[in-house]
């Protein structure tokens, strides 16, 4: 272990920025930290239920799921709000995209929708599941962890079904990695899988939420 950074109650969700400093979303404490590494918090924003992800966008702005909040929202680093998505899912995970869309889990609704920055979405994909995180891979395919039926899917702009990985623990975390591997976060453990579903690495971690290779 490398570093520990105590800041708030329930991190739910944890990524190091470019800057070197880590953005960290509390959910039970309510809002959302920018902290250095020797654990000076430089930002926060605090006006949230329960923020379960962020990620800093290339503007400066925090793109921000507050599941208790019912909403997705984007706010300055003054703490306005410059966009917001709420339409009274639950969302546990959201991703501005390269096209300014923005990729979005909505655990009630039980599926992952792409919207425009007007709100429309142009994009849905239904599972009748448990979602827990969504990321839109290079080749255009979005990849999927699913709680249950515990599994990783990849699915194409139709739907289909491309590629999945079976048989894994309580899934909470899923990203596909520069070498073609996933990296899942999964009750018990953090575990990399190749291409054919074989487990190349792994480490025991009691309830891993979030799951970032550097």
């Amino acid at each position: 272990m490398l570093r520990t950074l105590t800041v708030v109650n329930h991190p739910w969700d944890a990524e190091r920025l470019p800057n070197g400093n880590y953005l960290i979303c509390g959910f039970s404490a309510k809002k959302v930290v920018e902290m250095t590494a020797k654990g000076e918090v430089v930002w926060s924003y605090a006006e949230l239920t329960n923020p379960y992800k962020a990620q800093r966008l290339p503007n400066g702005n925090t793109l921000i799921s507050d599941f208790g909040g019912k909403c997705v929202l984007e706010v300055d680093r003054a703490g306005k709000t410059v966009w917001e998505y709420a339409k009274g899912g639950n969302y546990m995970d959201a991703e501005r995209l390269v096209n300014g869309n923005t990729l979005i889990v909505d655990a009630r609704a039980k599926r992952v929708i792409e919207v425009t920055p007007k709100g429309e979405i142009v994009w849905a994909h239904g599972l009748g599941q448990l979602v827990r995180d969504a990321d839109r891979l290079l080749n255009g395919n979005t990849l999927i962890a699913l709680s249950t039926p515990r599994k990783v899917i990849e699915v194409t702009p139709k739907g289909k079904v491309v590629w999945e990985l079976e048989g894994l623990g309580y899934l909470l975390d899923a990203d596909r990695l520069p070498n073609g591997h996933t990296l899942v976060a999964q009750n018990g453990e953090v575990a990399e899988y190749d291409a054919k579903g074989k487990k190349v690495w792994s480490a025991k971690v009691n309830r891993p939420l979030e799951v970032n290779r550097y």
